[in-house]
């Protein structure tokens, strides 16, 4: 669990599966609120958030489709963004 510090492409011809390394951030990053049964309430305070893509988490993993992002400490005051801890190993 980390966020990515680049962008990376495994999909040029040639690439395959696992070959590509790249740098990860640890940290608490603000992360978009999913909506309906994935939004998220201060309530929900250390809960195990999912993301639900690059920018996005939800309260569920979809039945297990979705990997973890996450722990979930809190909703920005400024962005209404949620404030989600990544951390290795944190699940």
């Amino acid at each position: 669990i980390g966020g990515a510090c680049d962008t990376y492409d495994n999909t040029v011809a040639g690439h395959s599966a696992g070959k590509i390394r790249g740098e990860f951030a640890f940290g608490a990053f603000l992360w978009d609120i999913g909506t309906a049964g994935d939004a998220l309430l201060f309530s929900d305070f250390g809960a195990l958030v999912y993301a639900i893509d690059d920018h996005t988490v939800g309260k569920t993993s979809q039945t297990t489709t979705l990997a973890a992002a996450g722990r979930f400490l809190g909703i920005d005051d400024q962005t209404s963004r949620a404030i989600v801890l990544t951390l290795l190993g944190l699940s």
